[in-house]
């Protein structure tokens, strides 16, 4: 599948394949698991817009720097530099990944209990991961992901302990630096217990970064019978950055999951948020906002999975795009035979500015079950005229009232998040981009 388009970087990951399966060539599991993926992204190969789920999205221009292959050195950075990026009031437990690595050292760890927290080839011989590992993200047909899989040797273990909530929500800041280009890849894992339950705050930064990266990232998240997570993904990065973000969430009976997806800065981003609810009373909640301007391109494809009877899930997600930035929403609700009683609930809702930005949306329903409530739509226009001019007449400019009808659409959305730092942190990033 290896064309000449990407036949540098193809070539690159070929030759490095034994250096980079050498970390964790003594754990025989995850070893046969690298294998076994990097034969599936041997016969993919990277995506082009022949493949249905890329149809929309060119990722070869992404592809052409000769990236190098980060390593675990070579980074320098001290404390007084992440204090700058924690959430203003916001108390919470730090944990710093640089270029897919934790740093302990600029972490704000906390101490054994409800919460532990490991890189990812420390905890490999720990009975939660080789229980959970590579068990939920399909290799065979998602190229970006069978890379991974196959290569990253970095990442973060995190588990929340049985019947208990973390006395602090979690702050976790996936920092990108380098001069250079680079592909950086790492992999997590997240296994909350049963009836535990998370507030997870991830921070997607560019810090010192003045080279091409290319993060091909991937997080498998497991909620057991009876926990809850809130889940807040912020993407603010650089005209440098393109990043390729699988989440893989599997909830067990009884479970709730709140995702809150907000992508602002970056040259390009492409979300995978994919739900398997797994079991009766599975509960999950979608919410995502892009705001893009320049030549951004952001495309967000969601999978929601409904396993067993008597699940729900509601996802809406809103795009508000201008000068040449193009988006992607492509949203599928999966309803299995035999899955009745499910509720499941799908939109998607676009403002365009000017004559050149561009979103495709893709809503779908694939339904093998008769007893259930499903919908879907989608909608994009313009800035509503008659409403600017109402602002207008009442003294307000015509920047300002744009402005302020641009975050009145995007308020449905940031009203939703229960924690109020992080609300007022996401609100302050919104007026900036506006």
């Amino acid at each position: 599948m290896m064309t000449s388009d990407t036949g540098a970087l193809y070539r690159k990951l070929v030759e490095d394949q034994d250096q980079l399966f050498h970390p964790v060539a003594q754990d025989a599991q995850w070893q046969k698991l690298r294998q076994s993926a990097w034969g599936d992204f041997m016969r993919l190969g990277f995506p082009t817009t022949r493949h249905e789920e890329w149809k929309y999205t060119n990722i070869l221009p992404f592809l052409q720097p000769p990236y190098q292959i980060a390593g675990k050195n070579g980074v320098h950075l001290n404390a007084t530099s992440i204090e700058a990026l924690d959430i203003p009031g916001l108390d919470a437990w730090r944990i710093v990944l640089v270029n897919g690595v934790l740093h302990p050292e600029l972490s704000i760890l906390p101490e054994a209990g409800s919460l532990r927290v490991l890189p990812l080839e420390a905890a490999c011989g720990l009975p939660q991961f080789r229980e959970h590992f590579g068990r939920y993200i399909e290799t065979g047909n998602n190229h970006f992901a069978a890379l991974n899989t196959a290569m990253a040797s970095s990442g973060l273990f995190l588990e929340v302990a049985r019947n208990t909530t973390p006395s602090k929500p979690v702050h976790l800041l996936h920092l990108t630096t380098g001069s250079s280009p680079l592909l950086i890849q790492y992999r997590n894992l997240l296994v909350l217990q049963p009836r535990s339950s998370l507030n997870l705050v991830e921070q997607f930064v560019p810090l010192y970064l003045s080279g091409d990266v290319l993060v091909n990232s991937a997080t498998e998240m497991v909620l057991l019978e009876g926990a809850s997570a809130d889940h807040f993904r912020i993407q603010n990065g650089n005209q440098h950055e393109a990043t390729v973000n699988h989440t893989q969430v599997f909830q067990d009976a009884s479970t709730l999951y709140n995702n809150h997806t907000y992508c602002l800065n970056g040259k390009f981003i492409r979300n995978n948020t994919h739900v398997a609810i797994g079991a009766p009373g599975g509960e999950s909640h979608l919410y995502g906002l892009y705001l893009t301007a320049g030549d951004q391109l952001v495309d967000n494809h969601t999978f929601v999975d409904h396993r067993k009877a008597g699940s729900r899930s509601n996802e809406w997600y809103k795009g508000v795009l201008k000068d040449r930035s193009s988006g992607v929403f492509s949203g599928k609700i999966f309803v299995r035979p035999g899955a009745q009683k499910t509720n499941a609930f799908q939109q998607n809702n676009n403002i365009l500015i000017g004559e050149n930005a561009t979103i495709n949306s893709k809503p779908e329903l694939e339904i093998f079950a008769d007893d259930v409530k499903c919908s879907h739509g989608s909608t994009t226009g313009q800035l509503d005229e008659e409403a600017a001019f109402y602002l207008r007449t009442r003294g307000i400019g015509e920047q300002t009232a744009r402005s302020m009808l641009v975050h009145a659409f995007a308020y449905d959305l940031t009203e939703k998040i229960r924690l109020e730092p992080v609300k007022r942190y996401i609100n302050k990033l919104i007026d900036e981009k506006i």
